[in-house]
């Protein structure tokens, strides 16, 4: 919250100066990776860019939530390797939509959402679900 507050009540009194660009970043990861507990782990399993496995090649990504209490749901629209992916997270469910590409895209560009126990392949223009317990 102080993060915030840094940038929309302009705290400080030097918004007029401009934005504070490493503030904002880090709000956005500290609500993406954090809340919406969105992990990219490389090749060695380890948190940072997306991965592909050695035997498939769209990107594989981790989502455990942590919503605060006083929250009911996050939205958050992310990009991974030329991946369009919108999250809609709630307590009892995480819907992700890989969206589709401009027409220059080309072909199909799957990703792999691990969630809830469960690995699915959402195919460019699909959503999936998964139920959280």
């Amino acid at each position: 919250e102080r993060c915030i507050s840094i940038e929309l009540e302009d705290e400080k009194g030097n918004l007029k100066d401009g934005i504070h660009a490493a503030n904002l970043g880090g709000m956005w990861q500290a609500v993406a990776c954090g809340f919406g507990g969105i992990r990219l782990p490389d090749s060695a399993g380890q948190d940072g860019l997306c991965r592909g496995d050695e035997e498939e090649a769209d990107p594989v990504i981790s989502i455990n939530p942590r919503l605060p209490k006083s929250w009911d749901r996050l939205e958050m629209p992310f990009e991974c390797r030329g991946r369009r992916l919108r999250t809609i997270i709630t307590r009892y469910r995480v819907a992700v939509a890989n969206e589709a590409q401009d027409a220059e895209g080309d072909g199909d560009e799957s990703v792999i959402i691990e969630c809830a126990g469960q690995r699915k392949r959402i195919a460019q223009g699909q959503t999936a679900e998964f139920v959280l317990d």
